[in-house]
C-alpha cells in the first residue's frame, strides 16, 4: 500500500510539471494580444503615412523590423490560446474567449500577409510627381480609415481576451465599429477613384503609372474587410452564449 501511494505521489508530481501553470496562459494571452493590437494599428498608420510622403526614407526598413515583431506576437497568440485550454477545459466563459482568441490568431495571420504587400508597395514606391499629386487628396480619408480601423482592432482584442468583458454586451460595440470601417472603406475607394481619374485626365500620367499606389489602397481595403468580417462573425448569436 505504501508503494502504491509513493508511485501515485510521484505520478501527480510529474503531471504537475508537465501541465501549464494555472492561469498563466490566459494572462499571457491578454498581454501578448494587447501588444499585437498596438503593433498592428500603429504599423498600419505608420506605413500609410510613409506612403503619403514625397520621398524615400529609412523608416520603411524600421517598419520591416516591426512587422517581424508583429508576426512573432501573432504566432504567440495562437500558441497561448492552445495552452489556455488546460486552464479551464473550455468551461463557462473560458471556452468562448479561448475559441475566439484562436480564430483571431488565424485571422491575423492573414492580416500579416496583407501587411507584407503594403511593405512591398512602399519599398517599390518611387514617389514621382504623379504619386504625390494623387496621394495628397487622399490624406484625410486615409487618416480616418486608419483611425476607425485602429478602434476596431482594439475593440476586437478587448472582446476576445478580457475575461471581465461580456462577450454578449460587446456585440453592439463591435457591429458599430465594423460599420464605421465599412463606411471608411467606401469613402477611401470613392476618393481614390476620383483622385486617380483627375490626375490622369489632366495628362499627368496614365492609370498604369499608379499601379503600386493602387495595390496599396486595395490592400488597405482588404485589411479593413478582414477585420470587419471577424468582428461580425463575433456578433452572430451562435458564436457564443
Amino acid at each position: 500500500a505504501m508503494l502504491f501511494f509513493q508511485l501515485l505521489g510521484m505520478g501527480l508530481a510529474v503531471l504537475a510539471v508537465l501541465l501549464p501553470t494555472p492561469q498563466l496562459a490566459f494572462s499571457n494571452l491578454k498581454q501578448v494580444g494587447a501588444s499585437a493590437a498596438l503593433e498592428v494599428a500603429d504599423i498600419m498608420s505608420a506605413i500609410t503615412e510613409y506612403q503619403m510622403g514625397s520621398d524615400r526614407s529609412i523608416r520603411i526598413q524600421r517598419l520591416s523590423a516591426r512587422m517581424a515583431r508583429m508576426k512573432t506576437l501573432i504566432e504567440k497568440m495562437g500558441g497561448l490560446s492552445d495552452e489556455a485550454w488546460w486552464e479551464g477545459f473550455d468551461l463557462g466563459c473560458l471556452g468562448p474567449h479561448r475559441t475566439s482568441a484562436s480564430r483571431l490568431s488565424v485571422s491575423w495571420h492573414r492580416l500579416e500577409e496583407k501587411f507584407r504587400v503594403l511593405e512591398i508597395c512602399s519599398m517599390k514606391e518611387e514617389f514621382s510627381v504623379l504619386h504625390t499629386r494623387t496621394m495628397k487628396p487622399m490624406e484625410d480619408v486615409l487618416k480616418d480609415f486608419c483611425a476607425d480601423t485602429a478602434n476596431l482592432i482594439f475593440a476586437i482584442m478587448i472582446h476576445v481576451v478580457d475575461l471581465k468583458h461580456s462577450m454578449v454586451d460587446g456585440r453592439e460595440d463591435l457591429e458599430e465599429l465594423a460599420e464605421r470601417v465599412t463606411r471608411a472603406q467606401k469613402n477611401m475607394a470613392e476618393k481614390w477613384t476620383m483622385a486617380r481619374r483627375e490626375n490622369t485626365e489632366a495628362g499627368l500620367g496614365l492609370q498604369k503609372d499608379l499601379r503600386t499606389e493602387n495595390f496599396f489602397i486595395c490592400t488597405l481595403s482588404r485589411i479593413g474587410s478582414e477585420l470587419v468580417n471577424f468582428a461580425r462573425s463575433e456578433t452572430e448569436p451562435m458564436g457564443f452564449s
